[in-house]
């Protein structure tokens, strides 16, 4: 699946993100890859 929050220029497992959401937001957030 598109990796949420990457504009589509990423793709994850659907399994590894269901299991942990919060942690995959907080890898992203933590890799300066978010917009704002």
């Amino acid at each position: 699946m598109v990796a949420p929050g990457t504009g589509g220029a990423a793709y994850i497992s659907r399994d590894s993100f269901e299991s942990n959401p919060q942690g995959y937001f907080a890898g992203l957030h933590g890799s300066g890859q978010g917009n704002k």
